[in-house]
């Protein structure tokens, strides 16, 4: 079936045709000016149309662009809940000597900077460990071979040394200390902040 009704460019070609027309068969004046007057209407309101179309266009186009924002912002949500929830998880370095427990979460998950700081304090926690071990080592050595000996290497003073080492990660909250009962009154004072110091 086709649509009798015109569009706007039919219709202003109409308007058009008739004043042509008019002119052509000699008509009065005010004839031919009354179809001047429709040619301009019609091209009014083929301008309207385009104007009101390209409108539509343009917010058919803003409409589009934000329900793509909008499922974009969703899905974003859901992977940062599901992201904190394996952040939550983080795999834990656990050190253990001497009564002193060392735990460091490798956090930060896609952050490398933050996870730099854990990787660091997990290295700074071995060599200290390790150091104090070496020591050890060493004295048992000294003492059954009967030769003189430095004092021994306390569990205070290898806390004291994994204070000032991770006190940057500390800060982070990405350190827990767990010394001895009986170090209790010696680990209290002066814990940096974020520092977890705890007994058993």
């Amino acid at each position: 079936m086709i649509s009798d009704v015109m569009t706007p460019q039919e219709s202003l070609q109409t308007a058009e045709a008739q004043v042509r027309e008019l002119l052509r068969s000699g008509a009065p004046d005010a004839d031919v000016a009354a179809a001047q007057a429709a040619v301009e209407e019609a091209k009014q309101f083929v301008t309207t149309s385009e104007q009101r179309a390209a409108q539509r266009d343009r917010i058919r186009g803003e409409i589009k662009r934000e329900d793509v924002r909008a499922a974009r912002l969703s899905l974003e949500a859901k992977a940062n809940e599901a992201e904190a929830a394996e952040l939550e998880k983080a795999p834990t370095v656990v050190l253990t000597y001497e009564g002193v427990v060392v735990k460091i979460p490798l956090a930060g998950g896609r952050d490398g900077a933050a996870r730099q700081v854990c990787t660091e304090a997990i290295t700074r926690a071995c060599r200290i460990l390790a150091a104090a071990h070496l020591e050890a080592i060493g004295r048992a050595r000294a003492t059954a071979m009967g030769s003189p000996t430095n004092a021994l290497l306390t569990t205070s003073a290898i806390i004291a040394r994994l204070r000032d080492e991770l006190r940057y990660a500390a800060k982070n909250g990405a350190v827990e200390i767990t010394a001895k009962k009986e170090m209790k009154t010696e680990l209290a004072p002066e814990q940096p902040a974020g520092l977890v110091v705890q007994t058993s």
